[in-house]
């Protein structure tokens, strides 16, 4: 059977249509908006603060995210401890915490402050 221009444009309109209608009704939204309204409060003294409104009412603080990257020698040693503290834990997740010490690790190795030990 030859292929013919009726017989593509005929199978692209089938496939336009395909993709347009929904196979089966998907339970996440494509679309997600906010799950908070951020707030900022002014002290007094005339400081700020910044807090998250949540949909169900609590009000919480951000978390402030710090890259071992930015960590002083000192400071990046220290998170190294705490991670390897943190094994000795029971209630763990210990890929997670893994992962951690092997980002923390190779910057020590980075900056010299740490041997070089293959894992």
């Amino acid at each position: 059977m030859p292929i013919t221009k009726e017989l593509l444009i005929q199978n692209l309109d089938e496939t336009i249509l395909e993709l347009h209608e929904p196979m089966s009704p998907t339970s996440k939204t494509f679309h997600y908006s906010k799950d908070f309204i951020p707030l900022e409060i002014k002290q007094f003294d005339g400081t700020k603060q910044h807090f998250r409104l949540l949909r169900n009412g609590q009000l919480i603080k951000p978390i402030n995210v710090l890259s071992v990257t930015r960590l002083g020698d000192f400071e990046l040693l220290q998170y190294l401890d705490d991670i390897t503290a943190d094994f000795k834990k029971e209630d763990i997740d210990f890929n997670t915490t893994n992962k951690r010490y092997k980002v923390a690790y190779d910057e020590a190795v980075r900056r010299k402050l740490k041997p070089k030990i293959p894992f």
